[in-house]
């Protein structure tokens, strides 16, 4: 119960494989300021930026993105969408 007090990444979940399995969907360049937490005992929860080639294949990638996460236990995600060629100020904050 401290673990989802404090925020914390729900033991059942391996960080390095979300990101891997998230990056590898079609259109994504790079995931960025990323999170993932467990809002209930039952309920887990990502956030990230995402940084895409194509903006207007956006809505697709975000299917594809929640999809890869489900099957890891993750049913709530945001995801911010991010053109390749935007710097964003956030890089480096994990």
């Amino acid at each position: 119960m401290l673990r989802l007090a404090l925020d914390g990444v729900p033991t059942s979940i391996d960080t390095d494989k979300v990101l891997v399995a998230a990056r590898a969907c079609d259109n994504v360049k790079d995931i960025h300021h990323w999170h993932i937490w467990a809002m209930s005992t039952t309920e887990n929860a990502f956030t990230a930026h995402v940084v895409i080639d194509d903006l207007s294949k956006m809505e697709a990638t975000k299917q594809e993105i929640k999809e890869k996460l489900a099957t890891f236990g993750i049913t709530h995600a945001t995801l911010e969408f991010e053109d390749s060629s935007y710097r964003c100020t956030d890089i480096g904050v994990v």
